[in-house]
Order: structure tokens, then sequence, then C-alpha cells
């Protein structure tokens, strides 16, 4: 992570040397660049944990990065003899806005959505109930199949035998 770190750090600053190049911000450059060599060599130092792409990424920057000190130097010492400012003078880089968060419609207003009426009909759970209330239920339904069993079907067919043994005593038909 360290060794991350630093190569974002020095990847950061070198862009920023090249935006300052274009300005015409030519001490700024410098101090931009060594400041990005300094981190190089950083993340350089902890090699035995970087992967190898990671690693040959650093050091095309490292190599990138020193011949553009080199020119740079070259160039303000001899034509534009503008003062290299220390790091501390520098202006921190702030970060770039990547992405701007967008809500859908569907997500921000979600309940005029669904209903009877909304695009999306119902919910999809409107009707699920809870698991106690369905138990309650079921045990429910099972005691009054046993009441209605055993208290009233089974009363009634010992009385329908008792009658057709009457019938038959009797020799009616049934």
């Amino acid at each position: 992570m360290t060794a991350k770190h630093h190569h974002f750090a020095a990847a950061a600053q070198y862009r920023a040397a090249c935006d300052c190049l274009e300005k015409r911000k030519y001490g700024e450059e410098v101090a931009r660049l060594r400041d990005s060599l300094a981190c190089v060599d950083e993340a350089l130092k902890e090699t035995r944990y970087i992967n190898k792409a990671v690693l040959s990424d650093l050091n095309g920057l490292k190599n990138k990065v020193q011949e553009d000190l080199k020119r740079a130097v070259k160039d303000n010492d001899l034509i534009y003899l503008i003062p290299v400012p220390p790091k501390s003078e520098l202006k921190t880089l702030d970060r770039a806005s990547m992405v701007a968060a967008k809500v859908s419609k569907e997500v921000s207003d979600s309940s005029s959505m669904l209903g009877d009426h909304g695009e999306f009909g119902r919910p999809l759970f409107a009707k699920l109930v809870p698991y106690s209330v369905h138990v309650a239920a079921s045990i429910y339904a099972d005691r009054r199949d046993r009441l209605v069993n055993y208290t009233i079907i089974d009363e009634l067919e010992g009385l329908t035998n008792k009658i057709h043994e009457l019938l038959q005593s009797l020799h009616l038909p049934g």
C-alpha cells in the first residue's frame, strides 16, 4: 500500500509538472519533478512487495521523470532563471472528481412508482404476512378440522349407522 501511495503521488506530481511546463511556470516544474522523483524513490524502497508489472511501471516513470528533470533544470538555469520554490511552498494537488452521483427517478421517488396506479404495480411483498401469523393460521385450521371431524362427523356417522340398522330390522327401505 505504501508503494502504491508513493507511485500515485509521483505520477500526480509528474502530471502537475507537465501542466506547469504548459503554463510557463518553469521553477515550479522543477520543484514538482524533484518531488516526483523523491516519491518514486520512496516507492522503490518497497521493491520486495511490489508486483513485476508495477515495478516496471515505476522504473519507466522514474526514467521519464529523470529525463524531464535534467531538461527542466538545464532550461531553467540557462534560459528562464526562475527561482525553484521549496516543496513546502508548492500548492497541494486537489483531488479530481471522477464521477458525479446521480440517482434515478425509480430510486429517488419509489413510492410514486408503486401501488395500484403506479408504473410498477403493487409492491412485490405487499401480501406477505409474518411467519408467526402463518403458524397461528395453520394451528387454527388443524384444530378446526379436528373438532369438526371428531365431534360432528363421527357423531353423525354413528347416528347414520344406527338408523340404517333400525330400518333394516324393520324391513324398511333405507
